[in-house]
């Protein structure tokens, strides 16, 4: 067998690596290297641990199963270090979400280099020594962690140190630390939070606290904000309580006296166990009191019956704690569904975890038989149908998804394996530029770059391609295009079947696993040439509708599908302010 170097690191140099035989765990670092480099190596990449179906379902069960197990002993382990009596699902807001990302990448970088090691010869691992120890104030600040390769090669250097029977050479190199630059970054307060901050305080004004709806982080436009004021008394929109900052010290010595263990004691369990009691968020141990004295000091409502949110929850440890506090003492939690996804995916921890904890949820359409929560309330977006008139619109744009160079949690969307849905739509985008409608072919692109460097992969086919602004909405791009490319089979592809824009989607069906119930959806897609998996399908599809545009998308049964499926997944519902307050007003205190 051959022996290869791990190399682990995105930023090594090509000085520094001496071997011949390289391992990569991505393209992403691979293709930091030269040509030349390249050429006088011998290249490996590899496979993700999930391209096998069989595994990925089967792991994305067992973490679930693993993530209860530990939350059980957390709810008992927490109540006990801070002598409260906290329910179970006062945990699981204000932790649940921290826990489930932890588990899942830790598993998945356990699971890889454990993978590397059963099918390679490893002699040496490069990997970065970053000295200064990392633990998250909290949930915030924990999704920068989680993108950072510092974060992330700190814990493969653990995990490396851990395997170290295998006998290879550790190779540590000192490399700058990205991570302290990102947390000072966001520890800068804009104007706005400033204002914000300034306002809320209880000692300047304080005249929230008897609302009895509390609405915040909803998507909801401003005119519908006014109609629903009127509709339902004592409500208030409010954008979330600003960041918190501490002083704080880590005390290793009672973390490490939380007993939790799990159902298998293998040596991954152990290791993750003792990741846990390590990297829990520093607000839920030792500034757990602090971080709700600060809460209290910001006028939000006091005893409210509703409490209100989209996306507010799951990333803020503010509004997660004052919510969770607010439901013990009775207050009421109803989620609206903030993106696609929802109802859809057979693989999808926030909808598993938002339908847990919510005494209501707001869907898009979309109803389970098994879950009476779940009321199919319609879009909480201000979308409006647009007449379709595309007589004079030439452009087509192929929207490009964005992904972070590190796993972080197991959904039907396999955000894991972007280095190949790099490359299919770099084989898609060869295959326009040799047809004839590449001319009026751009690429709209993410605003936020994760590392991947998409621009510079496609320009490898052509460095002339043409991009639009980042800054443009994808909202008005579709409105203002002659077919709109979607990537993947999220919240983007619904908008678009509710506006009846014409659009396609380049997508393995395979790649975005569907509910079995909702599958025939998928089918029909194919049936009327929106969905395609295949780049050559597409491309003649896009030089036939060149000229025939009217006819593919005005066809009664297209049309008709899209409204029955828009109905389903994501309803344009022009009685949402009265349907809204309908469920307030029936579900007060439930």
């Amino acid at each position: 067998m051959k022996e290869f170097s791990l190399v682990l690191d995105h930023h090594i140099d090509e000085d520094e690596i001496k071997c011949k035989n390289l391992l990569f765990l991505t393209n992403l670092t691979k293709n930091k290297f030269s040509k030349d480099f390249l050429e006088k190596k011998i290249i490996e990449v590899s496979p993700n641990i999930w391209n096998d179906e069989k595994k990925f379902k089967s792991d994305y069960f067992l973490l679930i199963d693993l993530y209860e197990d530990i939350l059980d002993q957390l709810h008992s382990q927490l109540n006990s270090y801070h002598k409260k009596n906290y329910s179970k699902r006062f945990w699981r807001i204000v932790i649940g979400p921290w826990l489930n990302y932890f588990i899942s990448l830790i598993y998945e970088r356990w699971s890889t280099i454990e993978n590397v090691l059963k099918n390679y010869k490893i002699k040496k691992v490069y990997v970065n020594n970053y000295k200064e120890k990392y633990i998250p104030l909290n949930m915030d600040k924990f999704i920068i962690f989680i993108f950072s390769d510092t974060w992330n090669q700190s814990i493969y250097k653990d995990i490396i140190i851990y395997f170290s029977k295998y006998n290879f050479e550790i190779c540590s190199l000192d490399k700058k630390d990205d991570l302290k630059k990102n947390l000072e970054h966001s520890n800068k307060s804009s104007i706005k939070n400033l204002l914000i901050k300034l306002i809320l305080k209880k000692k300047i004004l304080n005249f929230n606290s008897k609302k009895k709806t509390l609405f915040f982080s909803t998507n909801i436009d401003n005119e519908k904000k006014k109609l629903i004021a009127k509709k339902v008394s004592k409500t208030i929109f409010l954008p979330p309580i600003p960041a918190f900052s501490s002083f704080f010290k880590v005390n290793y010595d009672h973390r490490n006296k939380l007993n939790v263990r799990t159902k298998n004691n293998d040596e991954f369990n152990q290791f993750l166990v003792k990741k846990i009691k390590e990297n829990i968020p520093i607000i839920f141990l030792e500034l757990f009191n602090e971080h709700l004295e600060y809460i209290k000091t910001y006028d939000y409502p006091e005893n409210p019956d509703h409490l209100i949110t989209a996306s507010g929850l799951n990333h803020n440890s503010n509004m997660s704690r004052y919510v969770a506090e607010k439901l013990e003492k009775n207050s009421k939690l109803i989620f609206m569904q903030h993106g696609g996804c929802y109802g859809q995916y057979l693989y999808h921890w926030p909808e598993y975890h938002e339908t847990e904890v919510s005494d209501k949820y707001l869907s898009w359409g979309w109803t389970d038989k098994e879950n009476k929560k779940i009321i199919p309330i319609g879009l909480n977006k201000d979308l409006k149908l647009k007449t379709y008139k595309k007589e004079n619109l030439k452009d087509i744009y192929l929207e490009i998804r964005v992904r972070s160079k590190y796993t972080s949690r197991l959904s039907s969307d396999k955000a894991f394996n972007h280095q190949q849905y790099i490359k299919n739509c770099q084989e898609l985008i060869s295959k326009v530029k040799n047809s004839k409608i590449y001319k009026n072919f751009f690429i709209r692109m993410h605003h936020r770059k994760l590392g991947w460097r998409e621009e510079d992969e496609f320009k490898k086919i052509d460095p002339n391609i043409k991009f639009c602004s980042t800054e443009l909405s994808s909202i008005d791009l579709r409105n203002n295009s002659k077919v709109y490319i979607h990537t993947s089979l999220s919240t983007g592809h619904l908008e678009s079947a509710s506006l009846r824009v014409p659009f396609l989607i380049f997508q393995d069906k395979r790649d975005e696993p569907f509910k079995e119930e909702y599958d025939h959806y998928v089918k029909e897609m194919e049936n009327y040439k929106i969905l395609f998996s295949d780049p050559q399908d597409l491309v003649n599809h896009l030089e036939y509708i060149d000229n025939n545009l009217d006819e593919w998308w005005n066809n009664k049964n297209l049309q008709l599908f899209l409204k029955n499926y828009s109905e389903k997944f994501a309803k344009l519902n022009k009685n949402y302010v009265n349907d809204l307050a309908e469920v307030l007003l029936k579900h007060e205190r439930f």
